[in-house]
């Protein structure tokens, strides 16, 4: 998971954009920081557990971050076409 997004930031800074990989760092940690409280203490029908919770809710926002890169870099960055004959 990891591997998959160094790749894709790798890809960002390939083409000279920094600021959507931090866009999606930025993100991912803040998604950890409100899950890790609720998985480590409990809250509502979740039960407390621990330091087991913390690495669930890291694992959580590291694989919705790994997915970012591929979908977003598509979106921007469209594969190059030929060029067209005039």
């Amino acid at each position: 998971m990891r591997m998959t997004l160094t790749a894709g930031f790798a890809a960002f800074r390939g083409t000279l954009d920094v600021n959507t990989p931090m866009k999606i760092t930025i993100l991912s940690q803040m998604v950890n920081m409100v899950l890790d409280p609720i998985f480590i203490f409990g809250l509502g029908g979740i039960k407390a557990m621990g330091v087991a919770g913390a690495a669930i809710a890291t694992g959580i926002s590291e694989a919705g971050a790994s997915t970012r890169p591929p979908l977003t870099h598509s979106t921007y960055h469209p594969p190059l076409s030929p060029p067209q004959s005039t």
